[in-house]
């Protein structure tokens, strides 16, 4: 209803994010990991897909961008599943700690190290309808946005852990 939170609650979000849709995923995505810590997966998707994309909906289509829903539920999904990995809850690296007989320290650096530069994935799916494969699409400008979001990813998480990690070469500075 116009009376509702809904209407009040969407007004504050895009005043603090200056109505923009970047800003507003990324504090989307924090707000999802930051739920994750205290619930499950499915949980803190459940929560923050009720409340956070119908606001991401409203703010995209005050812009140029025009969010599918599906876009905007699978980037809340991928945040949700993050939260995993991330302490101190990361039931996954629980798992992985215990079937190796590894320090759980160990794994926590190497699932930050690989994941971090992942986290810009789910930016790649909002606004590109045609990577979920929606009526219309056809399938040259399909394979075209696979390439480019895989080639993005590749890049990223090169020059991540290339750089962060260990020194890159001359000729590897060069051509990334």
């Amino acid at each position: 209803t116009l009376m509702g939170w809904g209407p009040v609650l969407t007004d504050w979000f895009s005043d603090l994010t200056l109505g923009r849709l970047a800003p507003a995923l990324l504090v989307t995505g924090v707000l999802t990991v930051f739920l994750g810590l205290a619930f499950t997966t499915t949980a803190s998707y459940l929560l923050t897909s009720m409340v956070m994309v119908p606001i991401l909906a409203v703010i995209g289509s005050e812009t140029a961008v025009f969010p599918s829903l599906i876009s905007l539920h699978i980037f809340v999904l991928y945040f949700a599943a993050c939260a995993d990995f991330t302490p101190p809850d990361d039931v996954a690296v629980e798992a992985i700690s215990r079937q190796w007989s590894l320090p759980k320290s160990q794994i926590q650096r190497h699932c930050i190290k690989f994941a971090f530069p992942l986290l810009v994935l789910p930016f790649a799916f909002v606004g590109r309808d045609v990577l979920f494969l929606v009526t219309g699409s056809q399938l040259a400008e399909t394979v075209g946005a696979v390439v480019v979001v895989a080639a993005g990813i590749i890049l990223l998480i090169h020059v991540a852990v290339g750089h962060l990690f260990r020194s890159l070469t001359r000729a590897r500075t060069i051509l990334l």
